[in-house]
């Protein structure tokens, strides 16, 4: 059986079987471009040109709120045109 537990904090408690878990909600932060590294950038415009996922798989995987921030990079920092 699985119980959620709500919580005065943006919580949510998880008991199974005896074991108690507690998830944290992220809050979500706007973002700008300033804020990634460039080796960042990097790391996720290699995986994106290796194959390893597509751009908005990229984005959901690491975190990235703008549709185009992905694109953007793979344009200036891409080795394909």
């Amino acid at each position: 059986m699985v119980f959620l537990l709500l919580m005065s904090r943006p919580e949510i408690s998880l008991h199974l079987g005896g074991l108690l878990i507690d998830i944290v909600e992220s809050q979500r932060k706007r973002r700008t471009q300033r804020d990634y590294t460039m080796g960042f950038k990097l790391q996720v415009v290699a995986a994106v040109e290796k194959g390893d996922m597509t751009y908005t798989q990229a984005q959901k995987i690491y975190g990235i709120q703008g549709r185009s921030t992905v694109l953007t990079w793979l344009r200036k920092h891409g080795k394909f045109d």
